[in-house]
């Protein structure tokens, strides 16, 4: 695959923004529970989000970030559209996650809790959309590649090529450091991660997932996750995959997205430009119309004809490779 040229006009992403108003958050999340999925260590927090409308797409299963828990991403909830049933897991570094002692953050067994949660949600059968974001989408990737998740299509939106940490830190610092010395670090931490950030969404949501993060936690997944690279990854994976980008801030940079869908065979790269602002909402709109386009229930044929026919209508101008 190779880039191309092609950039939309501004008018096309103000209509796909606002194709989808959504509802509050706090609405979603009125109509659902909170659940503790069991996994292998322990358990780890999830949320069923049923839509209210009649008419539903298929369902979305969101794995986000890094660190952050779901108070961090309500723009992408608040963003999904009403007209398809929205499940969302915590992956196990985060703060909502009980744990065993020795607890293990390799990637592919943060990919099987996502199976778990799965599971649980009644959606093990595949006919669900995967949507990751950063941290989360690099989760999905190792899922898809190891075969614990199965969906009839992945949305991946500023795929984590590999933990945002310098690798000096992940390879000499992180093992010698203990919990509680990292624990006293919080504060350098944060300025360090807030320098150079003047766009002020990413700095409150960055200051925010500092403050809730369980340090231990990030220190385990952060010595678990040193090597790991999407692009080692990405190539044992034989699913339909879209690859999304919309902006450039500290920990997304835009040149990298296309090599990722490179890297993965059955993919397609989306460049959708917005600001950095408007990043949750674009990654909800896009999530939804790939949802409304799908057939809910899918079939393996439905699935198998998914890459034979064009993206839906209203992406069709943001596809450049």
């Amino acid at each position: 695959m190779g880039p191309s040229r092609l950039e939309p006009p501004d008018h096309r992403v103000r209509d796909l923004l606002g194709r989808y108003p959504g509802v509050a958050p706090s609405v979603r999340l009125g109509r659902g529970d909170r659940r503790e999925i069991t996994v292998r260590d322990g358990a780890v927090t999830a949320y069923s989000m049923p839509s209210a409308a009649r008419r539903r797409g298929l369902p979305i299963l969101y794995v986000p970030g890094w660190g952050g828990t779901i108070e961090g991403f309500f723009e992408v909830i608040r963003a999904i559209g009403e007209e398809v049933d929205l499940y969302y897991v915590e992956t196990r570094e985060k703060g909502s996650s009980t744990l065993a002692p020795g607890a293990r953050f390799t990637m592919d067994r943060i990919a099987c809790d996502v199976a778990d949660a799965a599971r649980d949600f009644g959606l093990s059968g595949g006919g669900y959309l995967l949507l990751g974001s950063s941290y989360g989408a690099a989760v999905a990737v190792q899922g898809l590649a190891d075969r614990v998740l199965r969906p009839a299509v992945t949305l991946l939106y500023d795929p984590m090529p590999r933990l945002w940490m310098p690798r000096w830190v992940l390879r000499y610092v992180a093992p010698l450091a203990s919990a509680n010395v990292v624990a006293v670090l919080r504060p350098a931490l944060k300025r360090i991660v807030l320098a150079g950030m003047r766009e002020r969404t990413q700095r409150r949501r960055a200051a925010r997932f500092i403050d809730a993060a369980d340090l231990r936690k990030w220190r385990a997944a952060a010595i678990a996750l040193r090597d790991w690279d999407i692009r080692t990854v990405g190539p044992r994976v034989d699913a339909p995959v879209v690859v999304v980008n919309g902006c450039t801030d500290r920990f997304h940079d835009a040149a990298i997205y296309p090599q990722i869908a490179s890297a993965i065979p059955a993919s397609r790269f989306l460049r959708v430009p917005v600001c950095e602002s408007e990043r949750e909402r674009l990654m909800g709109a896009v999530a939804t119309t790939y949802a409304l386009d799908c057939p809910n229930p899918m079939s393996s044929e439905d699935t198998g004809r998914l890459w034979a026919t064009p993206v839906p209508q209203a992406l069709r101008g943001f596809v450049v490779v």
